[in-house]
């Protein structure tokens, strides 16, 4: 029975080093003795030598019932694969935040005695045990124990795209309550006037990175993500590729409304190639940030850049304690002021469930209410 092998490559993770790759859509890993060799020009070689011999193995009718022996996955190395697998898509300093996380649940995982358990036999009862020691042991806010559930129910979701794990284990498990940070509250209508002047005189190209969060949802680093070519005025989308959104599974098409439209125009887009970024930088030494930032050109932003520009001139200049990402909370009660339902704004933010959009939808509670007591009939 013929079998579909992928091209074997090699991981270096923070803890093991690993050569990979897929039989009939199922990864399988091999260390041979990679990880007993302390030198690690002498392991590289090694590596390079396992890796050579896997291609040259299967290229020449190699399968699965070779005796050579796979080394299963535990627990704590299929987080540390995940780990490194997220890196490309994330921000250094969100990088550091999920090597943090990682740490204290490696830790608990060691203290609870579930080293060996395998990433195939996790249960959600597992994850519970681990969260619940953890939050023991470090004596954590109900905010920093959702904040850490969420880095590591992002790291199994990253399993899933490996065909890994069938379910995420961190899958209903409560969130605690928690009072919500007043940075991360939706901007009223008196802030939103203010930083819209405030950025048009300051920072034009800024001013419609922020526009377009707050119409389209799309978050800052997915907007960092753009291109020219994914803009289409005509038909009033923006096509984003799979690899550019925030879970890499497929293509989301955002449409442009008529606001972000005239922006969108006003930038004439037609004089840049497609390969442009939307928002992008001139790769020059110079300093002179509102000449070469946020602006169609060839340079990516840098993931700092939008949060940086925002610090600069909304909380600082405007004294305005409201984060950037906000602006996709403040933009979503706009649209539920204005009668757009929840399944809209659910398939424009890309949401999996109509209870993800009710987090950024902080108005709901209060439309609701304003219909009962304006449209209900007479006894």
């Amino acid at each position: 029975m013929s079998q579909n092998i992928t091209t074997p490559k090699l991981c270096k993770s923070s803890s093991r080093w690993y050569v990979y790759f897929s039989i009939n859509g199922k990864q399988r890993r091999f260390t041979g003795n990679l990880n007993r060799i302390k030198n690690l020009k002498k392991r590289q070689a090694a590596a390079n030598v396992l890796l050579k011999s896997f291609k040259k193995n299967i290229a020449s009718g190699w399968s699965s019932d070779n005796p050579m022996t796979e080394v299963n996955y535990t627990l704590i190395d299929a987080l540390n694969f995940a780990l490194e697998k997220k890196k490309e898509f994330i921000a250094k300093k969100t990088f550091h935040d999920y090597s943090n996380a990682l740490g204290f649940v490696i830790q608990a995982i060691k203290d609870i005695r579930l080293s060996n358990l395998y990433i195939k036999d996790v249960r959600r009862l597992h994850v519970k045990l681990v969260m619940e020691r953890m939050k023991k042991d470090r004596n954590w806010s109900s905010k920093a124990y959702n904040k850490n559930l969420g880095y590591l129910s992002a790291i199994f979701t990253e399993l899933m795209q490996w065909d890994l794990l069938e379910n995420n284990p961190c899958f209903k498990i409560k969130r605690l309550p928690e009072q919500e940070s007043t940075a991360n509250r939706p901007a009223t209508p008196n802030e939103i006037t203010r930083i819209k002047k405030h950025l048009q005189k300051k920072h034009l190209g800024f001013y419609r990175f922020v526009v377009t969060l707050f119409h389209t949802g799309i978050r800052p680093v997915e907007l960092t993500r753009l291109r020219v070519g994914m803009i289409d005025l005509q038909n009033q989308t923006i096509v984003m590729p799979a690899h550019i959104t925030k879970g890499r599974k497929k293509q989301r098409v955002v449409p442009i409304n008529h606001h972000l439209l005239k922006e969108f125009e006003s930038m004439d887009l037609s004089q840049y190639p497609e390969d442009f970024y939307l928002f992008g930088r001139i790769p020059t030494g110079k300093r002179g940030r509102n000449r070469i930032e946020f602006l169609p050109a060839s340079g990516m932003l840098k993931r700092d850049t939008s949060n940086r520009n925002w610090n600069a001139l909304v909380k600082k200049d405007l004294g305005i304690n409201v984060n950037l990402y906000a602006m996709k909370h403040t933009g979503a009660n706009a649209k539920i002021l204005a009668g757009i339902d929840l399944e809209a704004l659910r398939d424009l933010y890309g949401h999996q469930s109509e209870l993800m959009t009710k987090r950024y939808a902080t108005v709901v509670k209060e439309v609701n209410r304003k219909m009962i007591i304006d449209q209900s009939p007479d006894f």
